[in-house]
């Protein structure tokens, strides 16, 4: 027999179901045998025929098989990952015929759909990724294919390897310019769906940041939360047709099939909303439109997931952790290395290779905006508000445990360490440090980075607020890596390169802080007749004067008595290190004011633990009987310590491989150093003005008794080259002076000459001595005595403000 002519109608009223539905059964499967060249000689057979079948104009003719390919797992991909499809084919043939292969034509090319011989069973789509419910099919020949019968649906499930090149995947027949797809803005439109299938949505409502509109009007990128800005972006992934081959599934018996057919399903007006050009661009919304990405064929469940997929670039999912944050609070101590302790956890469905790290980091001063209110704030001038030599660094341990470096901007650190030399200067990486060259999926390592901020080598005034001198270093930690994903078999050169940035603050604080305090008070009994507006017989005495009233002012030669208190500053509750020694600097060699030994209960000391400590300052000036003032801290306070570290627990390294790269091992925050630096204080600033006079009281009884009488004595003498006439007065009465009244005491007898006045010839030292005898014992306030001088309108003796140093302790 010849072959038949009429193959292309045979095929064109087979593949249309409004014609087949008019043939009888016969005329059916004539027609099947002319399409197939069912008994033809192999001599006679012609190639397999191609035959494409496209949409008419207005999309309502129905295709010979209606298929959906969705994506049940997610709305997004990476690039080069393998993603699960969900392929369901129905037959609308009105004849049984085998389906030997099937390729699905998506927007990245052809994809093969392997697994024929197993299929999903319908009832249990809904369970799962569908994955343990493939079930082997009866009606498959592994020669012929999986058998139709008309109306039959079938679904597959299929893994697809996306590109790695996001620009290869094209949208009608051409490469897309991936610049369309990069969002500058979202936008609340199509009921959530569009962008990022409702996240933005979501992460407005919750946040509450601004009330949801469907208005469609933009949202800025930086009002939304990092999660939902990864969802933004991509290039859409869509199966816009199938090709599958087609073979004749014999009624009667005859399985002699010689040929089959090629039916390509080109359904392109699905890809219609993002093909725009002009005015109406490609924009990023379209390719998630509810008219085809959530649209289906109705025997696919909406459960099964959108049928485009939003490919995005490889993306690291790779966890950073800092582990050090929790108890340091991101605070820092000045003086030591901080240590920072970092997790690298590796995504479950990614493996890393050859990670490695580089840093950038910024340091601001903080300083006080309102004092009073204890404000404070960010200086807008930058990095070069911080003196060069104070700027904090990355370190690193040196080669050398003996060698010291002192950086190019004249930072000292401790001994044997040294500046990192991966980080980065001007926003460029010029190199980085290896950290593992391998990480599995799921597995963890730990980081360890170290931070140095230098002690001010000039001492802190006293009274200083602690954040006059608080630092603020920002620092990024980029983590990069070759990242594999899937189950593919790789070697050391393969992978996508990705990274990902840990940004973090650390602000850095003093060990220690220290107040000053005068043990005596601010009025001194004998004050040599200086002028102050403290020591003015009236207050229009002295109108012209450099000095404020409450400025603090001490006479040249004065012993001024001290008290220092250290309070000890710290991470969480722990103090920030040990105190080992404090001294008190003067010429020729320190003082040792405190000294620690083993179980000291200052080796217990807490966060805001404190240490009094008194000692004494001479006030002396550099320039005898001049008029100028001197202006001098009361004494110099250095504080010799040792660093506290902390240790990470052994749950928070139990699934990390970490090897210990130094003596430290697992410690972390202020590392326990040896030899640092001191931290010094100065005490507060005081005027040492020149005194005219030098008063004391020479002559007191320790435990006078009662009905025994006692001698005072006191001493002044004339520092100057002029003759001095100076009032004396023993105010044994009641006494008003500064709005202050002691009443009369006639406990405690006085003899002597309690008002007179007494020359002073230049240089010349005269003695001013009274009897007193107690008439009962106990605490006795004695009767205060002022000595006064008409030239210098000031006090050379004056008790009445200082009751502390008139009290008398009488013995029975």
């Amino acid at each position: 027999s010849e072959r038949p002519s009429s193959k292309d109608a045979s095929i064109e009223m087979l593949l249309r179901p409004d014609m087949c539905k008019l043939l009888s059964t016969f005329e059916k499967s004539l027609a099947q045998r002319d399409v197939w060249e069912v008994g033809y000689a192999p001599r006679t057979l012609t190639a397999s025929k191609e035959v494409i079948w496209t949409d008419d104009e207005r999309g309502e003719a129905k295709p010979p098989f209606e298929f959906t390919v969705s994506f049940s797992q997610s709305t997004h991909a990476i690039a080069s990952s393998e993603v699960l499809a969900c392929v369901s084919i129905e037959s609308g043939l009105d004849f049984p015929v085998f389906v030997s292969s099937i390729q699905l034509m998506t927007t990245s090319g052809l994809y093969d759909v392997t697994n024929l011989g197993q299929c999903l069973d319908k009832s249990t789509l809904q369970s799962n990724d569908g994955r343990e419910n493939l079930k082997s099919r009866t009606m498959y020949s592994p020669r012929q294919g999986v058998l139709f019968h008309p109306k039959d649906v079938v679904f597959f499930l299929t893994e697809l390897t996306l590109p790695s090149d996001l620009s290869s995947i094209a949208l009608g027949g051409s490469s897309v310019d991936l610049s369309k797809f990069m969002p500058k803005n979202g936008k609340l439109c199509n009921m959530g769906y569009s962008y990022a299938a409702g996240s933005i949505c979501n992460s407005r409502f919750e946040n509450e940041r601004q009330p949801i509109t469907l208005t469609g009007k933009p949202v800025t990128l930086s009002s939304l939360d990092e999660k939902t800005q990864l969802f933004l972006g991509g290039v859409p992934l869509v199966c816009y047709g199938m090709k599958l081959s087609l073979k004749h599934a014999s009624i009667d018996g005859d399985t002699n099939i010689n040929s089959s057919l090629r039916l390509v399903i080109d359904r392109q007006h699905v890809l219609s909303p993002l093909g725009r050009s002009g005015a109406q661009r490609l924009i990023m919304e379209e390719s998630n439109y509810l008219s085809y990405s959530w649209s289906r064929s109705k025997h696919h469940p909406w459960s099964l997931g959108p049928q485009c997929l939003r490919v995005h670039g490889p993306r690291p999912l790779l966890e950073v952790t800092n582990l050090s944050e929790k108890v340091t609070s991101g605070r820092g101590i000045r003086g030591t290395v901080n240590r920072m302790v970092f997790k690298l956890k590796a995504g479950a469905d990614e493996d890393c290779r050859d990670v490695r790290v580089w840093l950038r980091c910024r340091s601001t001063k903080l300083v006080a905006a309102n004092e009073s209110m204890g404000e404070i704030q960010q200086t807008e001038e930058g990095p070069n508000n911080i003196e060069q030599n104070l700027t904090p660094l990355f370190v690193q341990k040196a080669s050398d445990p003996s060698s010291t470096c002192t950086t190019e901007d004249g930072v000292k650190l401790p001994q044997g360490w040294e500046p990192r030399r991966d980080v980065a200067r001007n926003d460029s990486n010029e190199t980085s440090s290896p950290i593992v060259p391998h990480l599995e999926s799921g597995k963890s390592t730990l980081l360890a980075l170290d931070l140095f901020c230098p002690l001010s080598e000039t001492p802190i005034p006293a009274g200083s607020p602690t954040e006059v001198n608080t630092f603020s270093t920002s620092f990024e930690v980029i983590i990069e890596y070759k990242q594999t994903r899937g189950r593919k078999v790789v070697n050391d050169e393969s992978g996508d390169h990705v990274m990902v940035m840990h940004n973090g603050t650390l602000t850095w604080i003093p060990p220690f802080a220290a107040d000053f305090f005068l043990t005596n008070g601010n009025q001194k009994p004998f004050p040599g007749g200086y002028q102050h507006q403290s020591n003015v017989l009236t207050k229009s005495a002295l109108k012209n004067s450099a000095i404020d009233e409450f400025e603090m002012v001490a006479a040249d030669g004065e012993q001024v008595r001290m008290r220092c208190v250290v309070e000890t500053q710290g991470l969480g509750t722990e103090s920030a290190g040990k105190i080992l020694s404090v001294k008190e600097e003067r010429e020729p060699q320190p003082v040792v004011l405190y000294s620690s030994s083993e179980n000291s209960f200052m080796d217990k000391m807490k966060q805001g633990s404190k240490l009094s400590l008194s000692y004494s300052f001479s006030a002396d000036r550099s320039i005898q009987h001049s008029n100028r003032s001197i202006k001098t801290p009361l004494g110099t306070v250095s504080v010799h310590w040792k660093p506290n570290s902390f240790v990470l627990g052994d749950d928070s390294v139990s699934e990390a491989n970490f090897e210990k790269s130094d003596d430290f091992g697992l410690a972390y925050g202020p590392l326990s150093l040896t030899d640092i630096e001191p931290m010094k204080f100065h005490g507060p600033l005081c005027y040492i003005l020149n005194a005219p006079f030098c008063a004391q009281l020479r002559d007191c009884p320790s435990a006078p008794k009662v009905g025994l009488p006692f001698q005072l004595t006191y001493q002044i003498t004339n520092r100057t080259a002029k003759f001095q006439t100076l009032t004396v007065s023993m105010h044994s009465n009641s006494v008003r002076t500064d709005d202050s009244t002691y009443p009369s005491n006639n406990e405690l007898l006085v003899t002597g000459k309690t008002k007179s006045e007494m020359q002073m010839a230049p240089f010349e030292t005269q003695s001013i001595g009274f009897t007193f005898m107690s008439t009962v014992a106990g605490k006795v306030l004695r009767p205060p005595l002022t000595v006064s001088s008409a030239r210098h309108q000031s006090w050379v003796i004056n008790e009445i403000e200082c009751m502390n140093s008139r009290y008398l302790f009488v013995m029975p």
